[in-house]
């Protein structure tokens, strides 16, 4: 008899506390926002924060630390500098890369870049599948990006990074099967 009377206590007990939870409202911390100019080009500031979160997301999934952009000033950031910033940390990220796509073929004289290294840095990652092969990272006429051109770059990164990261599973996966 007094083990049930004790159940039914503790059972009192919990639903007080669950309905005591249910009434407080959590306030939930407000996340840090990026605020990017609305029109113009992507400022070195806003590509050294949105590129601060994006290391801390690779470290935290990928277990590996990627280089950090160097340059701090509110300057509009160079579509070089971003490219050489995604070659860099692609060379960081390659020995953890699991899969090796189809590589992609690359119209070289569409490229537009000052020096011939630039040139070959962003073939080498349209190639790779990291800079889309007619995407203003690769043919842009100007020296910068707008935030949207900017977003889009950094998606197509990502996306291909979790792509060759991450063994896809062959039960779902044909080509795997060789079919």
């Amino acid at each position: 008899m007094r083990k049930h009377a004790l159940l039914v206590v503790a059972a009192v007990l919990v639903t007080a506390n669950a309905v005591a939870q249910d009434e407080h409202e959590y306030k939930k911390k407000a996340p840090k926002v990026i605020h990017a100019t609305e029109t113009g080009p992507v400022t070195n500031l806003e590509a050294q924060a949105t590129f601060k979160r994006l290391g801390t997301v690779i470290k935290s999934v990928l277990h590996t630390g990627v280089p950090s952009w160097t340059e701090g000033t509110n300057k509009p950031a160079s579509r070089f500098a971003v490219a050489s910033y995604f070659l860099k940390m692609y060379r960081t990220l390659e020995p953890i890369m699991t899969v090796s796509p189809v590589a992609i073929s690359v119209e070289v004289n569409r490229i537009s870049a000052p020096t011939k290294s630039q040139r070959d840095g962003i073939a080498y990652l349209v190639k790779k599948g990291f800079v889309g092969n007619f995407g203003p990272l690769a043919t842009g006429k100007g020296s910068s990006l707008t935030v949207e051109q900017f977003g889009d770059a950094i998606g197509l990164f990502v996306s291909r990074l979790a792509e060759n990261t991450h063994t896809p599973s062959s039960k779902w996966t044909p080509y795997l099967h060789g079919n």
